[in-house]
This record gives C-alpha cells, sequence and structure tokens, in this order.
C-alpha cells in the first residue's frame, strides 16, 4: 500500500545520493550506511527501464520480498520438513509487519532477507552433499551479494559458517 508514497527519511538520502551513481562507484566507494550498493545498483536498472518514480525506485525491494515467502517453503522443504511444517513459516514471513515494511523500502533490507534465506539453503545442500558444483558457487555469490547490499551482513555470514562448521564436525562425530 506505501510502495507509491513519496521518498522519505533514509529512502530519500539513498535516492539523492547513491540513486544515479555508476556501478563502479557504487561497489568500490561506501560512503556512509546509507549506501546499499546492491539495492541501488538493481534500483538504478529499474529507473532507467522505468523511469524516475517511486514504484521503480522500490521494485527491487519488493521483488526480494515477494521471493523470500516461496523460498522460505523450500528451504523448509529441503530440511525435510512437511508441507504443512513448511507452509507456516513462509505464511509468517507473509505477515511479518517488518518485513512488508521492508519490502516496500528503497533500502536493502528485504534484499539481506531474500539471501539470508538463500544462504541457508544453499549451505543445507552444500553439507548434504546435493550438486555441490552447483551450490557451492552459488552459497559464495549468495555471500558476496549479502556483503555488498549491506557490509554489516558479514556477522550473519561468519555466523553461519561457525554453524555448518560445527554441523560438519557434529556429523563427523557420529
Amino acid at each position: 500500500p506505501t510502495i507509491s508514497t513519496p521518498l522519505d527519511n533514509d529512502e530519500a538520502i539513498t535516492f539523492n545520493n547513491y540513486g544515479h551513481l555508476n556501478f563502479l562507484e557504487l561497489l568500490f566507494s561506501y560512503d556512509d550506511p546509507n549506501q546499499h550498493s546492491l539495492f541501488s545498483i538493481f534500483s538504478n536498472i529499474c529507473l532507467l527501464v522505468f523511469g524516475d518514480n517511486e514504484i521503480a525506485f522500490r521494485l527491487p525491494s519488493l521483488v526480494a520480498g515477494i521471493f523470500a515467502i516461496p523460498l522460505v517453503y523450500i528451504t523448509c522443504r529441503s530440511l525435510g520438513f512437511s508441507q504443512l511444517r513448511s507452509v507456516l513459516p513462509s505464511l509468517l514471513l507473509t505477515l511479518y509487519t517488518p518485513h512488508l515494511s521492508y519490502s516496500q523500502e528503497g533500502r536493502g533490507y528485504a534484499l539481506t532477507v531474500f539471501f539470508s534465506i538463500f544462504l541457508i539453503l544453499c549451505s543445507i545442500q552444500v553439507l548434504k552433499n546435493r550438486s555441490p558444483l552447483l551450490w557451492a558457487p552459488l552459497l559464495v555469490a549468495n555471500a558476496t551479494c549479502m556483503v555488498v547490499t549491506l557490509p554489516s551482513n558479514i556477522i550473519f555470514l561468519v555466523s553461519a559458517a561457525v554453524f555448518c562448521w560445527t554441523f560438519r564436525k557434529y556429523e563427523n562425530l557420529k
């Protein structure tokens, strides 16, 4: 419902400071915490394709927020959850107010949610040795996308790596 409202606060800063920079500047010059570089790259592409408007600026967040919902289902199914136990977390994400907000804001938070869920899915597939030639590069690419979106996502990546290392050690003890 707020996807077409005027830009305000941090969104306006993101648009004004990074809305029309070239991709190299976005990737290799990190000026302040309002710079969500990967979001800005995707957003700039949408602005070029659809014109300068609020919906085009926020479109990457909307798409990431929407695709995060079925991705939760797929991730839960890959863990061996039943269909019902996989639908419930997807439904909870659908109704989660911050996720609804992130999906309508011109910021990188919906991308972070999407990439975090995808990182978990990739990690599960790698740990289960399912098509490692597919999932290992996807894991690395996804981790890179997370850090480019928000550099502070490195904390989540380190935590996920520690979990995977611990999981692998635990599995070897069985």
